[in-house]
């Protein structure tokens, strides 16, 4: 049974020139990078060396890297077991049997690596398993039960460490297992440290990567339903609520007496809605939905149900349409409000702003934060009347 030289010391050499040099080509694309970005320089052949330098120079570099540490690792090794540390592995046939050795020979020197291995298998599940419970009990407390189905899966699926970490723990046996710088037997090698941590590092990756999947996948759910994924004004609109009613409204038409124009008066219709139980308080919202949503009433902390002709809260000034533009679409949004919104924003007044499922969902709706997870349900319900008025 032919036992082959891994490494000789002119491969180790060449692992480290290359270390060196892709490590010089890195270094070089991230400072090329950093002066780009401070002195904001827009030639595109300087970036293009900057990106070519960090995208080619870092894996080459990471790669280099881990054949110099093993190569170090194994040429040690051999020395270590008595072996003479070949310059050319060909000299020698590239066989481990013909080297020359000295000294006593002991095997199995190195089986204690074994356990090191099977330790970090076992650090990894137990990092892996921590961030699968912080995933659930952060959907979970909110209310997001589909989340247990996911943090099954990514269980079973971490448990691959665990059967690593018992695989590579059994070959701690001797009588079975022997070094890879121990000349074959019959017994089988063991893992490779380096190696073997390099692949239970890109499993680790790999794992960390499957618990943020998880995680982007069931923030996408959650603001799917109460977010505004995917989601139009009309489906918006089929969910409201609350009755509003104005007797400033007849037959679909705004009266001019809410204008500001010539025939009107620049007063606030009368609004009048349902009482929302647990409502701390209301928001008013008027807008153009034909003119890119323009904004012509915008009332925060509203606590009164009936508002009269011309009440004017918060901020208001009427329609008015340019003349010949035909009929313009006026809608007033309320929306019951169990507290302060968490999200900061300040409301456009007259000029165009968001429409109103988008001011429900980016700003009303959001009650609070956890992290950066936003938690809807701020509104509790919401209602709307819509008319229209030209000129």
């Amino acid at each position: 049974m032919k036992t082959p030289i891994k490494y000789d010391l002119r491969s180790q050499k060449t692992f480290k020139n290359c270390t060196i040099i892709t490590f010089v080509l890195l270094v070089v694309g991230l400072i090329l990078g950093l002066i780009i970005d401070q002195l904001d320089i827009v030639w595109i052949w300087l970036i293009g060396l900057s990106i070519c330098f960090m995208f080619i120079g870092g894996p080459l570099f990471l790669l280099s890297m881990y054949f110099y540490l093993s190569s170090t690792i194994y040429l040690r090794r051999l020395k270590h077991n008595g072996f003479e540390v070949p310059e050319d592995k060909r000299a020698y046939g590239e066989l481990l049997e013909k080297l020359p050795r000295e000294g006593d020979a002991v095997s199995n020197r190195y089986a204690g690596d074994s356990r090191i291995i099977g330790l970090i298998s076992l650090i990894i599940y137990i990092a892996c398993v921590a961030g699968d419970v912080i995933y659930l009990i952060r959907w979970l407390r909110i209310g997001e039960d589909e989340a247990l189905a996911l943090f099954i899966i990514l269980m079973l699926g971490h448990l691959l460490f665990v059967v690593l970490a018992l695989i590579y723990y059994r070959q701690r046996n001797t009588e079975r297992y022997i070094d890879n710088v121990d000349i074959k037997d019959g017994r089988k090698v063991r893992a490779n440290l380096v190696s073997t941590v390099t692949g239970l590092i890109i499993l680790a990756v790999a794992a960390g990567f499957s618990i943020n999947m998880a995680e982007s996948m069931t923030r996408y759910v959650y603001r799917s339903k109460y977010g505004r994924y995917e989601k139009t004004m009309e489906q918006f609109k089929e969910g409201a609520t609350i009755e509003v009613t104005s007797s400033d409204l007849n037959n679909g038409v705004w009266d001019d007496v809410i204008t500001d124009t010539d025939e009107g008066e620049n007063l606030s219709p009368e609004i009048i809605f349902d009482e929302v139980e647990g409502a701390a308080y209301y928001v008013i919202l008027m807008e153009d939905e034909s003119a890119n949503y323009w904004v012509h009433w915008y009332a925060s902390g509203v606590t009164s149900t009936e508002l009269e002709t011309g009440a004017n809260v918060g901020d208001y000034i009427g329609p008015y349409p340019p003349v010949g533009s035909g009929e313009h679409v006026y809608t007033v949004f309320v929306y019951a409000l169990a507290d302060e919104p968490a999200t900061e924003f300040e409301p456009k007044f007259d000029e165009p702003w968001l429409a109103g499922d988008l001011l429900y969902y980016d700003y009303l709706n959001v009650s609070g934060h956890s992290g950066n997870l936003p938690l809807y349900g701020n509104v509790i319900e919401y209602g709307y009347l819509t008319g229209t008025y030209s000129r």
